[in-house]
This record gives structure tokens, sequence and C-alpha cells, in this order.
């Protein structure tokens, strides 16, 4: 992989034409940006069952979803025959990469960051792109097309087609969703809204005690055994002492 992962403003979303677009939302209309050159290899890591052998992985730009104007690299992950997506992965750096590289093979990798690929939920993206559709059409049902047409949401609107679809029938988590002569209409519910995201909190919260939990058991054991080294160091004899002693 190349390129920054930072999500700096600025930095265009390709949305699946190529093409980088970048725009301030109510301040300044988008415009095509030409794609940052960036031939550094990059290491990626993330779980083998995720992307099965043979899917097709594509990086991307989309909005931040606690901040629309600062935008996030993320993977989709495509089925092997190329018409499905599978999963939404969020691209993160970790480390520093002036001190520290990587082997790969045969290669040395100077870039030391590494870049950790974790499964996120796509309605957290869809929720703020639905919430904004909501208050501009004051709370009417929307199609897709209405729903996507608000900067800064419209430049993205190929890919976050692709998210409405991977989301699937659990946009009825967040939204009132009705069909009327073939369409398909949308609303943000608050209700579902609010109670989906305490759903998510909740799990989150009840994850975080046992990692926590499994955390200190290892922070335990390993105080426990820096502390009986140091009590084994101190313990042992001197070395040069027992051998002038000899």
């Amino acid at each position: 992989l190349g390129g920054d992962v930072s999500g700096r403003p600025g930095m265009g979303d390709t949305d699946g034409s190529g093409d980088e677009v970048a725009g301030t939302p109510g301040k300044q209309p988008l415009r095509k940006l030409a794609r940052p050159k960036c031939t550094r290899p990059l290491v990626l890591v993330h779980r083998g069952e995720l992307a099965p052998k043979g899917a097709v992985e594509e990086l991307v730009w989309l909005p931040s979803p606690n901040d629309p104007a600062r935008q996030q690299r993320y993977i989709l992950v495509r089925s092997s025959d190329g018409k499905t997506d599978t999963a939404l992965l969020e691209v993160q750096a970790a480390g520093a990469a002036q001190q520290s590289s990587w082997l790969v093979g045969e290669a040395v990798v100077s870039e030391g960051r590494l870049l950790v690929a974790t499964p996120v939920d796509p309605l957290f993206l869809l929720l703020p792109v639905f919430a904004l559709a909501h208050a501009a059409a004051a709370g009417r049902l929307c199609g897709l097309d209405q729903v996507l047409e608000d900067a800064p949401f419209a430049a993205y609107a190929r890919t976050l087609r692709r998210l409405v679809a991977l989301a699937g029938p659990r946009l009825q988590l967040i939204c009132a969703v009705k069909q009327h002569d073939g369409e398909v209409y949308y609303r943000l519910d608050d209700a579902l809204a609010l109670a989906w995201l305490r759903n998510k909190v909740a799990a989150t919260s009840a994850a975080v005690v046992v990692h926590a939990r499994d955390l200190l058991h290892v922070g335990a054991s390993s105080a426990y055994f820096t502390r009986v080294s140091a009590q084994e160091k101190e313990a042992a004899p001197d070395d040069e002492g027992d051998n002038h002693a000899t």
C-alpha cells in the first residue's frame, strides 16, 4: 500500500473513479485534485478471514463519521467474483515511522508504521449521511439519490452506495425504510438510531471489561516476572568474585 493514512483534510476520496476530491461543506465547492504520488510500500495486517483467498481489497477514502470534513481511509473487501462487497475495514496507523522498519521476505520496508485494518459497521459511516439528509428534507422520506446529493457526501456517492448495499436490511436499525413503485425511500429514525447506538456502547463496554481483565492479568504476570528476575539477579553470586576466590 502507498500513501498517507492520517486522514488530514485536503486529501481526497478516490470514490472508485480514480479522481480525488476535496472541499469544505458550506464554504467552498468540491474540486478535483491530482492523486498524490507515493511509491513507498507500507505494511498492513488484518485477520485473514476478513478477506479470504481470492477476495479483492480496495482502498478508498470516506468521510470520518465524527467529522465529515476529515477524511479517512478504509478498505472495501469484495467477493472473488467482484460482484458484492463483503466487509468494510477501517485503516489505522500505529508506530513511529522514523524509528523502525520492516523485513518482508527478503526486502526491507523503510516505512516503519504498521497499518492495522479492523472491521467497522458501515452504519457508523452512513448515520451522518442520513442525518444530514433528514435535516435537509425536514423529516420527509428521501430516495437514495436525494440522500447522497448534499455536500460533502455527494463526492463519495458511488462508494456510499456500496455501503448501503453492504448494510442491506440492517439500515432499518437506524432508518424508516419504505418502498413505492419500485423505489426505496429512507428517513432517519432518531429513536431507532439512539437505540442502536446504545446497544453498540453496551457491547463495547462489555468487551472492554473482558479485555481489561485479560490485560491486567498479563500485566500482573509481567510485573511478577520482572520482579522475580530482578530478585534472582541480586541474589546471584558475582561471577568475577567467585573466579577470583577460586
